[in-house]
């Protein structure tokens, strides 16, 4: 499911390392250039006549593919697509550059036609593409482990971008690690012709919060979500009798789709819960679901032992750096490998379109209460609230504690308010990370961040913090954080994996939903109710929480130490020792400012540099250990 495409100099080499792929296409480009075409044996597709070709190099499922043929017959050209590269190409052929408007589903593709280069991403993200541009070369690839393997791109490290990666936990997309590299973003286009490179959006999610629908009732719109959930499944599934994977969390999002997979697929299903100990409930409701749906379950123990056998391999399936994701995803792949299983399906995404966090709640009752606030100038009020938050800050810094949650609270709101959109137990604030850079650039800003989230929400007139929040989640949260790791963990074992709560109908249809049916997920609950054991029916819900506070202070101990010592942090010039060694202990007292999963950020970062960029033969986790006792 891989692709690189290289267009470069004739007089100049190219070197790669290690891609696993086949050379499949050389082209004369631009009288002096030439385009090197790399892929896998089952993701492209050549169409030519006597006077036309087009090649399309893809990752990709189009959903409704009868209903596009029927588009296009409609404008006089029958297609006789048998696969998703080839109706992508009859669609290009119809609409030009406004085909992907008409493509429902997840993908990225390279198109190649006479001397253009055209490449786009899905409308929510689900799959990535990446590229490097400059005067003489231009790389595309679905991963961006494959650039980084050619000697067409100088691995400079991108300072801003590691700084937004440390605040926000995940790489702000585009940025990558890398100078010049960069990702789509999700619903962009890249486009190549005559020596001009153009990338631009053909969609954008606020659309969808612009759509108002009719009040209905809650039967109708039970059926409706039903609908739209079996529909989403249907269209993921696979032609063929292979196997199929559910990450079984005990949740309900992971609990329904084991219902409607049950139900519609006669395909083997395998279920997979990851469990921290012997009474997790995770593990009980996972096997209780399973036992009723009579499912091949499968349960793995996430200890700190098993993170420390398989890190570096996970690291070497990461596109980008994250610090508190798709470990879970690793884990079942890597286990599901067995079974022959190269399809998953997630409930994640449920949470985001739902959106209706506890705290957020409070933050739009906090908005009413100051609503007075909205008549001063932008200006003067985001340096008030900045004000606001260093005295919260210093209170929080006081008690040493997270205990004060009233304090917490409104430092957490007042960050909100300014714009950083933090996630996952990040706490670092912009001060504190700001003086561990040893050689920032000189326009280096630390507030460019949290101006990027202001800008995102900036005219949208979307109401309430908790709709901001929402619309944030789903641009930012899930693209940035959630969707790569899911791509880059599973494509590493040769396997995808299926989010059905991110289709754009089910996005459309919960957006519009009133807050009493997004609570506690209760039209999804409602919509179930026959489908699953009253146990799980009215569970709770729980979030899937990993104990790296108790594992890097006692079984990593040593790993984090060696990320932290001084050999290292001199050794990749990035970072100033004494700043560095001072968070580091600040964190082992418990101050609040550095959490657990900042200082974990460090080590995934270092550590997936040495992999990637250093490229060096980096030993397992328990192996470091060893030689560092």
């Amino acid at each position: 499911m891989s692709y690189l495409i290289c267009l470069k100099p004739k007089v100049v080499p190219f070197v790669a390392d290690n891609m696993g792929m086949a050379l499949i296409k050389r082209i004369d480009f631009d009288g002096n250039k030439e385009l090197l075409a790399f892929a896998d044996q089952s993701n492209y597709f050549f169409s030519s006549d006597s006077s036309e070709q087009y090649m399309v190099f893809y990752h990709a499922r189009i959903y409704s593919k009868e209903k596009l043929k029927q588009q296009l017959a409609a404008k006089g050209v029958i297609s006789r697509a048998s696969c998703d590269g080839e109706l992508i190409i009859d669609a290009y052929r119809v609409y030009g550059e406004k085909c992907v408007e008409h493509f429902e589903g997840v993908f990225s593709f390279v198109l190649l036609h006479r001397e253009v280069i055209f490449a786009a991403r899905d409308k929510i993200g689900q799959c990535a593409i990446y590229y490097f541009c400059d005067r003489e070369v231009i790389c595309l690839a679905n991963s961006l482990k494959l650039i980084l393997r050619t000697n067409l791109v100088d691995k400079v490290l991108d300072v801003e971008a590691i700084y937004s990666y440390l605040l926000m936990k995940a790489f702000e997309q585009p940025l990558t690690p890398i100078k010049g590299i960069r990702s789509l973003l999700p619903a962009q286009v890249f486009k190549y012709a005559s020596g001009v490179t153009r990338v631009y959006s053909f969609w954008d999610l606020r659309l969808l919060f612009a759509q108002i629908v009719e009040e209905e009732k809650v039967e109708t719109l039970s059926l409706k979500m039903l609908d739209i959930l079996k529909k989403n499944l249907q269209d993921n599934i696979d032609d063929d009798s292979r196997p199929l994977g559910l990450l079984l969390s005990g949740g309900v999002d992971s609990c329904v789709l084991a219902s409607l997979l049950k139900e519609i697929s006669p395909n083997p299903l395998h279920s997979f819960t990851i469990y921290f100990d012997d009474n997790d409930p995770a593990r009980y409701f996972g096997r209780l679901m399973a036992e009723n749906k009579k499912i091949n379950h499968h349960e793995i123990l996430f200890s700190a032992e098993k993170l420390s056998d398989v890190f570096i391999d996970y690291l070497k399936g990461l596109d980008l750096p994250v610090a508190n994701s798709g470990y879970m995803m690793y884990l079942v792949a890597s286990l599901g490998k067995k079974y022959n299983i190269s399809q998953y399906f997630c409930g994640e995404g449920a949470d985001s379109i739902f959106g209706l966090n506890s705290a957020w709640q409070l933050f739009d009752r906090v908005d009413k209460s100051i609503a007075f606030s909205q008549r001063v100038p932008k200006s003067v009020r985001l340096c008030f609230l900045s004000f606001l938050r260093d005295r919260f800050a210093q209170l929080c810094a006081f008690s040493l504690t997270r205990k004060r949650k009233g304090v917490l609270f409104f430092y957490t709101y007042l960050t909100n308010k300014l714009g950083l959109f933090k996630w996952k137990g990040s706490t670092i604030d912009e001060k504190h990370l700001n003086k561990i850079f040893s050689d920032p650039p000189a326009s280096f800003d630390p507030d460019v961040v949290a101006k990027g989230y202001r800008d995102m929400v900036a005219g949208l007139n979307l109401g309430q913090t908790s709709t901001q929040n929402t619309y944030l989640t789903l641009k930012t949260y899930q693209s940035n954080q959630q969707l790569p790791s899911f791509y880059s963990v599973s494509s590493h074992f040769e396997a995808e994996v299926s989010l059905p709560f991110l289709s754009l109908d089910m996005i459309r249809m919960c957006l519009c939903l009133p807050n009493n049916l997004k609570k506690d997920k209760f039209l999804l609950r409602r919509a179930m109710d026959s489908y699953l054991p009253r146990e799980l029916a009215q569970k709770p819900s729980a979030s899937f929480g990993i104990p790296f506070e108790k594992w890097i202070k006692h079984e990593l101990k040593s790993f984090v130490d060696d990320v932290f010592s001084e050999e290292t942090i001199k050794k990749r010039g990035l970072f100033d020792y004494k700043w560095m060694k001072k968070i580091h202990k600040q964190f082992l007292k418990g101050n609040y400012f550095v959490s657990e999963i900042d200082i974990w950020s460090f080590v995934v970062l270092e550590y997936w540099l040495r992999v990637h960029v250093d490229q060096a033969n980096v030993p397992k986790l328990s192996e470091q250990q060893e030689s560092l006792l």
